[in-house]
């Protein structure tokens, strides 16, 4: 409880002993002091009690001043009219001081509240502005990640182009500039992308120097092998795609399965190694102990079809190359 509402309680106890007294007019004073302190606090049950009291106590006072005669004596109330006077006047200066603490107090109240609330909303303000910032902060830092890893793609795809202009596979070369100038569009290096332009152009000039520099059956050997050469490459990477979903079901063969599927892919890097070493024959052989092994495996264990068709099929163009 706070201390004026103690002090207010204890003026009502003196307001009521009072009015029990009959000492009316020092009852209602103290009573109006009660209210203005309750009022100050915004109790307003207590300080409608006091009202009420009040309300009471005027009645009572107006009917005594109006009747023949006096329902109470006068000097049981005062002693004096100098005690009486000094008692109101005491009274009335106690209400004065009582209303200003209670303006201050309601003033230093209502500061606090806006203080707190101008401060809850700057705080609201600056986490507003923090989270702002961090997501701003977050969006650029996922752009450059993403304008890295598109620079790293564009440097391997002209890494590349370098490598076919190298081995004079012309065609080959122009895709891979192509792709690259789709990236660099993306990252906004607009130089860039004019100099890959002029490059392709050069390409085609590149192309027709070295075209005469090789006969009709020279030029017809060369296409037919890269040609070749693109269709192995692009089965060797779908055979490592498969390989590995190949992997997740092997989970449940016999050991000595899975030994002769790795002996299958160590033959395989050798047939493939002979290949390019241009060991044909050497690497037929190879490719058909793959299929052999292959077959060996029971179907409802891993299905090697696909694989097996694969396999015979770049036996029958290494057969061709012969």
């Amino acid at each position: 409880m706070l201390k004026s509402e103690i002090e207010a309680e204890e003026v009502e106890k003196k307001a009521k002993e009072e009015l029990k007294n009959k000492n009316y007019e020092t009852a209602f004073a103290l009573f109006d002091e009660a209210k203005i302190i309750y009022e100050g606090l915004n109790l307003k049950g207590k300080s409608g009690f006091c009202d009420k009291q009040l309300v009471l106590i005027k009645k009572i006072m107006d009917y005594t001043k109006n009747a023949e005669e006096p329902l109470f004596d006068k000097m049981k109330v005062f002693k004096s009219e100098s005690e009486r006077d000094e008692t109101l006047i005491e009274a009335e200066k106690r209400r004065n001081r009582l209303r200003q603490q209670s303006e201050i107090g309601m003033k230093e109240a209502d500061l606090e509240q806006k203080y707190k609330r101008k401060l809850q909303m700057s705080k609201v303000q600056i986490n507003k502005e923090y989270e702002n910032r961090k997501g701003k902060l977050r969006i650029i830092q996922i752009k450059q990640e993403e304008k890295q890893t598109l620079q790293e793609k564009a440097n391997r795809v002209l890494d590349q182009a370098k490598k076919s202009v190298d081995n004079n596979g012309f065609k080959k070369a122009k895709t891979h500039y192509k792709e690259a100038i789709d990236i660099f569009k993306k990252i906004g290096w607009f130089d860039q992308v004019d100099v890959l332009y002029k490059e392709i152009k050069n390409l085609d000039r590149y192309e027709t120097e070295h075209l005469r520099k090789l006969n009709k059956e020279e030029v017809l050997k060369q296409q037919k092998k890269e040609e070749f050469e693109e269709r192995v490459s692009g089965i060797i990477e779908e055979q490592k795609y498969l390989e590995q979903k190949r992997l997740a079901l092997l989970e449940d063969l016999t050991p000595e399965m899975k030994k002769d599927l790795e002996k299958a892919d160590m033959l395989k890097e050798k047939a493939e190694k002979e290949v390019r070493q241009n060991k044909l024959h050497r690497a037929i052989g190879r490719y058909q102990y793959i299929i052999e092994i292959h077959k060996s495996i029971p179907v409802e264990k891993v299905d090697f079809s696909n694989k097996i068709s694969e396999i015979e099929k770049i036996i029958t163009d290494l057969e061709a190359k012969m």
